[in-house]
C-alpha cells in the first residue's frame, strides 16, 4: 500500500461509460443502464440466457476493451482505492492482482468488500486511460498505413483534443478563441501560418447548397 490519492485517476465505471460512448454514441446510456440493473450476474452468463440481448454483446465488448488497454499500456496503473474519513487508502495493484479480483468489481460496478468492517474498496485507474481511449479506439483521422508528417500530427492531435472536450466549433469561432481553447495547450509554439491553416480546416461550412 503506497500513499497516494484519488487525484489523476478515473472510477472503473467513468472508463467503462466513456467506451460505450466511444463505440456505440448515445445509445450508451442505455446499455449502461442494462449493466447496473444486471452488473451481479451479466458477466457470469451465456447470451442465451439474457435472449441475445444487445446490450449483453455490447458489455463484452467493452469489458474485452477495457481490460485490452489496461493489459496493453502499462503505465495507465491500476488501484484499488478504499475511502475513510481519515484519508483514502490507496493500493496499487499489478495487473495479475487486478485480474485475479476483477469479477468482484465488474459485478458491483467498480466496488469490492475488501474487510468485513470496512467501506467497500473502489477500482480506479490512471488518467492517462481516457488518452488511450481515444488513440486506440476512437482511432485517428488517418488509417494506420499512413504515416503522418509534422503538421498532419498536429492537425490530427487537434481533432482528438475537440472529441475529448465535446468542443463546439461554431462559425464565429475565431482562430485567436481556437488558439486559446484547443492548439495552444497541446501546441504553444504553433506558428500564426498553421494556427490559421488548422483553423480553416476545422471550420464549419456556412453556405450548404439545397
Amino acid at each position: 500500500m503506497e500513499a497516494l490519492s484519488i487525484k489523476g485517476k478515473i472510477a472503473f465505471a467513468d472508463c467503462l461509460r466513456r467506451i460505450l460512448f466511444e463505440l456505440y454514441g448515445e445509445e450508451e446510456a442505455d446499455t449502461y443502464a442494462y449493466y447496473q440493473k444486471h452488473c451481479h450476474f451479466i458477466f457470469k452468463v451465456e447470451a442465451d440466457v439474457v435472449e441475445h440481448c444487445t446490450h449483453y454483446f455490447r458489455l463484452q465488448c467493452v469489458i474485452r476493451n477495457f481490460e485490452y488497454l489496461c493489459r496493453v499500456h502499462q503505465d495507465i496503473g491500476l488501484f484499488e482505492i478504499v475511502p475513510k474519513h481519515v484519508g483514502d487508502e490507496v493500493t496499487v495493484l499489478t495487473w495479475i492482482q487486478f485480474f485475479e479480483r476483477r469479477h468482484e468489481f465488474y459485478e458491483r460496478e467498480g466496488r469490492r468488500i475488501k474487510a468485513k468492517h470496512e467501506p467497500m474498496s473502489l477500482l480506479y485507474v490512471g488518467a492517462i486511460f481516457l488518452d488511450y481511449v481515444s488513440k486506440d479506439i476512437r482511432g485517428s483521422l488517418y488509417t494506420k498505413d499512413y504515416v503522418p508528417n509534422g503538421l498532419a500530427s498536429q492537425v490530427n492531435g487537434v481533432y482528438q483534443e475537440m472529441i475529448k472536450q465535446n468542443y463546439h466549433f461554431s462559425t464565429t469561432t475565431t482562430v485567436k478563441e481556437f488558439y486559446r481553447d484547443i492548439i495552444e495547450p497541446l501546441y504553444p509554439t504553433m506558428s500564426k501560418h498553421d494556427q490559421n491553416y488548422i483553423w480553416r480546416f476545422f471550420k464549419p461550412q456556412t453556405d450548404l447548397a439545397v
